[in-house]
């Protein structure tokens, strides 16, 4: 019902391309939605000539709307009109054009005078909770694989990093220029295989995390030992300490740059050269001059960051393994971004999902871009997903809408009947929201490692112990309704007794058709 209502301009693509063409199954334009094992469709139309008029529109539809030159359509003029779908969707113009109606249908404004190189080189592959990267990319992928372009709507989606490049082979770069002077036989090593390069800088990183561990508790044996050990750590540590404008740069920034520059060698291009950082959000927490912490909570921090790392370099060469297997075969363009499982991280290496928002279309950034109130009722949430997702902006037409201050936001149904014209489908919809609270948290009902998180978080959302988990919930305008005052809240989405009221239904969230017929409505 969703994607039928939704997926109008995708829609006339689909139309250009089934009416002009028959082409065998595994030709390009059929990649598009999965069906490449369905049978041909013949159509006549197909072996017909292009002319300039037509290309026009064909080149404007299928390449995002850019301006078609004379050269562009000179060239398809006179050959049959399949091929000439069959090579514009092959083109990476299209596959931009794909990524583009994803971020729009999603919500996210599309950029179409960015390049899909330029797209890939700025996407992060680590920024698993940005659903209008994730699920987009996700979906123009799976489109040039031959997979289903509808896991648009996957809740979560795959992360994904470049193919791998061969490694860097100038000895004099790992020497001078990035501080890795240690790698044993270095000639002889860069003559070696793509993979014995990769797993001796792997071994070279994990030496060093050693070598740094061993230096740290050293330190924490002499007298006044532990302030010690996390000053030698510290000192002058920048977290942008590779480009710190001056100053020496304290142990942790050294090694932070180095397993930069070893990621780049390596051909990772961005995605292991942050896994120090990462894996040492640790480190970070310890030698902040802003924190907080005791002198056993910043060791504490330090001691888990070297359990990640270490728990990282030690999985890293089965990671690289299978990455380099796929990288062989992965193709150009789309068609060279590899999925990445997360379930190969452990939680406590690289990618600590610490944070229990999920990904995809209603992931963190929905409920960032949507926030909700104590006095909005999650209304935002709901009125963009009937927006987007049903083609319902919910503007009434020939009515004149309250001004504002008049009372329009409080209360869960408006009794001004312009007001309810909307309200009838907008307050169910928002009822599906009505245990999130800021930035999508679950605090109704949480399960095992949100009700950590929440316990954790008490103090940054100002909670007395005393209210347990599950008896409270704070708004993004950082309102908190607790116990009593929630349950008369929730209550607002409860079915009173009622004709209305479907046979064991408790709550009244749904998608409205009309609001004397139930049985309509979903």
């Amino acid at each position: 019902m969703i994607l039928a209502t939704s997926l109008t301009v995708l829609g006339a693509v689909v139309s250009l391309v089934s009416s002009c063409a028959a082409r065998p199954p595994k030709s390009e334009s059929a990649l598009l939605f999965g069906t490449q094992s369905a049978p041909p469709q013949v159509d006549a139309s197909a072996s017909e000539p292009a002319d300039r008029g037509w290309l026009a529109r064909t080149i404007h539809i299928l390449h995002a709307g850019r301006r078609t030159t004379q050269e562009d359509v000179i060239r398809f003029v006179g050959r049959p009109k399949g091929e000439v779908v069959d090579e514009l969707i092959a083109d990476s113009a299209f596959a931009s054009m794909v990524l583009d109606f994803g971020m729009t249908f999603l919500g996210a404004a599309p950029q179409p005078n960015r390049e899909l190189g330029s797209f890939l080189r700025s996407y992060d592959p680590r920024n698993v909770f940005d659903s209008t990267n994730g699920t987009p990319l996700h979906a123009a992928v799976q489109y040039a694989v031959g997979g289903e372009f509808f896991s648009l709507l996957d809740q979560y989606p795959a992360s994904y990093v470049l193919k791998l490049l061969p490694p860097e082979r100038n000895p004099e770069i790992y020497r001078k220029d990035y501080g890795l002077p240690d790698l044993g036989d270095l000639e002889n090593l860069l003559t070696g295989t793509d993979s014995s390069i990769r797993r001796a800088i792997i071994v070279y990183l994990a030496s060093r995390v050693e070598s740094l561990k061993t230096r740290f508790e050293e330190a924490r044996q002499q007298p006044g030992g532990d302030e010690k050990a996390l000053t030698f750590l510290c000192s002058d540590f920048r977290q942008s300490s590779p480009k710190s404008p001056a100053g020496p740069l304290g142990p942790l920034a050294v090694e932070t740059s180095r397993f930069r520059a070893a990621g780049t060698l390596m051909g990772l291009q961005g995605w292991f050269t942050e896994i120090f950082a990462q894996s040492g959000s640790g480190f970070f927490e310890a030698c902040d001059p802003e924190t907080q912490s005791s002198i056993g909570g910043r060791l504490e921090a330090v001691n888990r960051s070297f359990a990640k790392v270490s728990d990282f370099l030690k999985r890293a060469p089965e990671i690289l393994a299978d990455l380099e297997e796929r990288s062989a075969k992965a193709g150009a363009g789309l068609a060279s971004l590899l999925p990445v499982d997360l379930r190969q991280f452990p939680k406590s290496s690289n990618f600590d999902l610490s944070f229990p928002v999920e990904s995809g279309p209603l992931g963190f950034n929905f409920y960032q871009s949507h926030p909700n109130s104590s006095t909005n009722f999650n209304r935002k949430r709901a009125a963009a997903v009937l927006k987007r997702y049903f083609c319902d902006d919910l503007i009434p037409l020939q009515v004149v809408l309250p001004s504002a201050g008049l009372g329009h936001a409080e209360g869960r149904h408006a009794s001004d009947p312009a007001c309810q014209s909307c309200h009838y489908k907008l307050d169910p919809m928002a009822g599906f929201f009505r245990s999130r609270g800021v930035v999508g948290l679950e605090f109704v009902n949480p399960n095992e490692e949100q009700r950590r998180f929440l316990e954790e978080s008490r103090k940054d959302l100002r909670l007395p112990p005393e209210i347990p988990v599950g008896q409270f919930l704070v708004f993004d305008d950082q309102a908190v309704v607790s116990r009593d005052d929630l349950d008369r809240y929730l209550g607002s989405w409860r079915f009173s007794s009622s004709t209305n009221k479907p046979a064991g239904a408790e709550w009244n969230v749904g998608f409205i058709r009309s609001a004397i017929q139930p049985e309509q409505n979903d």
